[in-house]
Order: C-alpha cells, then sequence, then structure tokens
C-alpha cells in the first residue's frame, strides 16, 4: 500500500537558485520513499535543470543538502514525469528544484511511501510491551491495531477525566481573573512552576513596505500538544518581494535577533520596543493575521512574573493573599504538572479497555443474553465503541476527576 506524504504545485522561478517543491515534511513513521515530479510547463515551459532531496533531524538544525544526487533523474523536459525511489534516514526531507538561469516552469511534486509505522503517543497510559504481556499475544501481527487502540483510549480516558496524567510541560495557559485568592490549573498534580504572569505589554513593531505589494500580512502561530513550536508568519502579495516567510521562534535568542531577521528579509522593517530586545521570542502572544500595508502592527509578549503566590502541589491550585486581578483571560501560567508513572488504577482501566476492544473485533461485546424458547436476545446498554467501553469503568476513572469547585 502505497501512502501519500505531501503533494504540492509550484512555480519554478526564473533565477538561478533553488526553488521549493516540498518543504520540510515529517517522514519519521515512514520508510521505502518515492518520488514524483512532472513539469507543467506554463512560463516558458523550460526543463527542470536540478532537483534536491534535502534531509534533517530537527527544523532549524543541520542539514544534509542534495542529500539523494541523481535522484529523480534530469532534466525533466515539459510535460514529462521523472520517478525515483530513496530511503531517507532522518526526521524531515524538502523537495527543491531549479531551471536553468533566465528558464522558468511550473512543477507538481508528490512524496509517497510504501510503509508507515503507526506511532505511539508520547503520553499513552500503557505501552505496547504491557498490554501484550496481559493478553498473551506474542506475535507482531496485531502491533498497529494495538497501538492505535492504546492511543485511542489514552485520549478517551483523560477527556472524561478533564486531566493528561503524563507529565509534561504547559506554556501561557491563559485564566480569568476572578478577584478571588485561588486560581487551579487546567492540569495537576503540578510539579513546577516555572511563571505566573498578568495582563501583557508591547514587544516588538513590524511596519510593512514592501515596494507595488497590495497586501501584507503578518500572525504568530503557535502549536501546544507540548512541546510548544512558534512561529512568525509573513506574507507579501505583489510586488518585487512577494512570497511568505516563517521565521521559527526557537531560532532566535532574543527579540533584538528576531526582529534583525526580520528587517533582512526585505519588504518588512522589525524593531523592539523599549527594553525588550533581551526577551524570549517564545514570549510572544499568539494572534491571526494582522494587515500592515504601509502600517506598522504592535505583536505583545506577557507581563512580568509575579512571585506573590504560593502553589499546593496536589490540587493544582495556585493562592495569592491579594487575589487575582479581574481580567478576560488575563492571568498566564507556565507550569510542569502529571505524573513520571502513569497511576497503576489508570494504566489498568486503559490495558482493560484495549482488551476490550480488541476482543470485540470479533465478538459482540454487547451481547448481554439470549433465550432459547421463543428465541430472543438483549444488548449491553452502551456497545463495543470506544466510548461505550470507557464508560464501563467510570466509577474507577471518576476519583481522578477534579471536584467541582463552588
Amino acid at each position: 500500500m502505497s501512502y501519500l506524504i505531501a503533494e504540492q504545485t509550484t512555480a519554478i522561478a526564473i533565477s538561478d537558485a533553488l526553488t521549493t517543491l516540498l518543504d520540510w515534511t515529517s517522514v519519521n513513521d515512514y520508510s521505502d520513499f518515492t518520488i514524483i515530479v512532472k513539469n507543467n510547463g506554463g512560463g516558458s515551459a523550460d526543463d527542470i535543470a536540478d532537483i534536491e532531496i534535502d534531509q534533517t533531524d530537527a527544523l532549524g538544525g543541520a542539514s544534509d543538502l542534495d542529500a539523494f544526487p541523481g535522484v529523480p533523474a534530469v532534466p525533466i523536459a515539459s510535460g514529462d514525469t521523472a520517478i525515483a525511489t530513496f530511503d531517507a534516514t532522518k526526521n524531515y526531507v524538502r523537495v527543491r528544484a531549479e531551471c536553468a538561469n533566465t528558464e522558468d516552469t511550473t512543477a507538481t511534486a508528490w512524496l509517497n511511501a510504501e510503509d508507515y509505522t503507526v506511532p505511539i503517543s508520547s503520553y499513552a497510559l500503557t505501552s505496547l510491551a504491557t498490554v501484550k504481556d496481559y493478553m498473551g499475544i506474542t506475535s507482531t501481527s496485531y502491533d498497529s491495531v494495538l497501538i492505535r487502540l492504546i492511543n485511542a483510549v489514552t485520549s478517551k480516558i483523560e477527556n472524561y477525566c478533564g486531566r493528561k496524567f503524563k507529565s509534561r510541560s504547559y506554556t501561557l495557559e491563559r485564566h480569568y481573573g476572578s478577584g478571588d485568592t485561588t486560581m487551579y490549573t487546567d492540569q495537576w498534580p503540578i510539579i513546577s512552576v516555572e511563571r505566573v504572569a498578568v495582563e501583557t505589554q508591547d514587544a516588538i513593531q513590524i511596519t510593512g513596505g514592501g515596494v507595488g505589494a497590495f497586501s501584507m500580512m503578518a500572525s504568530i502561530k503557535r502549536t501546544q500538544d507540548p512541546p510548544v513550536n512558534s512561529d512568525l508568519v509573513l506574507t507579501i502579495s505583489g510586488g518585487a518581494s512577494a512570497g511568505t516567510n516563517e521565521l521559527s521562534f526557537s531560532t532566535y535568542d532574543t527579540m533584538s535577533d528576531l526582529t534583525a531577521a526580520i528587517t533582512a528579509l526585505g519588504g518588512w522593517t522589525g524593531a523592539v520596543v523599549g527594553s525588550k530586545g533581551h526577551y524570549d521570542p517564545d514570549d510572544l502572544l499568539p494572534v491571526g493575521s494582522i494587515e500592515c500595508n504601509s502600517g506598522t502592527i504592535t505583536f505583545e509578549m506577557v507581563g512580568d512574573g509575579l512571585d506573590d503566590y504560593s502553589v499546593k502541589n496536589e490540587e493544582g491550585e495556585l493562592y495569592r493573599p491579594s487575589g487575582w486581578p479581574r481580567g478576560w483571560r488575563n492571568v498566564y501560567i507556565d507550569y510542569t504538572a502529571g505524573y513520571a508513572t502513569v497511576p497503576d488504577d489508570i494504566e489498568n482501566v486503559a490495558i482493560q479497555c484495549v482488551r476490550d476492544l480488541f476482543k470485540s473485533r470479533s465478538v459482540n461485546m454487547g451481547f448481554q443474553s439470549e433465550r432459547l424458547g421463543d428465541y430472543a436476545y438483549s444488548l449491553a446498554a452502551g456497545g463495543s465503541g470506544v466510548h461505550s467501553v470507557v464508560m464501563r469503568y467510570k466509577e474507577e476513572l471518576g476519583l481522578w476527576r477534579r471536584m467541582a469547585i463552588a
């Protein structure tokens, strides 16, 4: 079976430089790759003169450029397609191409893989080995099925309990200031609190000035399923500097470094507000796209940290004698919470749920009773879906939910 990992159609510009056909793509769970590149024509419909496949272990880290020379074979004439296989040895792959100087075309690239290994969640409530040992399974034939079930059960149990169990870090978790002296983090028990801050402050300014541009948009996007990844996305439509640039905050140590990189792009000017130059760009708050054509916009960061509070670790409670100032999601917390080892009660429920779901593949787990005379049967309440199976153990799981706080 072939898996499509990425597909993109791109104009290969008139320049003596490589154009990205497929940007950095995670391939960690795949193997046996096929790259397909079609020269669609367009522009002057010239030959594709060079294709390079790069690979790296970490975004922003050192890269192996042109890691597979001659893959696929070039040149590729307009209307033709080149296909080749390769075996990536790192976590991310990028595909770039170019025409000869002063020539251009458009191309479509496809990245496929013949094999896919289902990854078990880093925060799974049990392990594949533990489940197989409990169920007496020695074959590897069902590994993918069991991993999918472990992941699904983990998600459903955590959703029902309203918490994450394995320890991890949480960044810029926002809370409403109520005026009360107590506040509860979303996750518990708390292992450590790195920062508690109230309100925001201006951090950097970006001015758009792309010559001939009819639109200039800036945004900060952020993913949080720890770890956190943040990027500043700058897009210019029209004019000499048209294009999109993504600046990963992990690449820059300070706000000053980030604003210098913004200015170096061309079409943009970055500036630090006040004395914020030494702060970490990860402190910048996410925001959707803002138009800044021939104007200046300001991005904010969290306020300075507080130190006049105490922590009740087991309860996930923060206590501040003077109270938490009233406001709309105005309190920001960075902290680490959870268990280094999943509690036995929770792991046992997860194992039993996986067992029940696995057995339901061939047995109707919802079947409760039948009668032979005047044949009849009945179904157990619920069923054999993940939710129904997990709910069979809601009494055990209920002990791990947070009590309602009046």
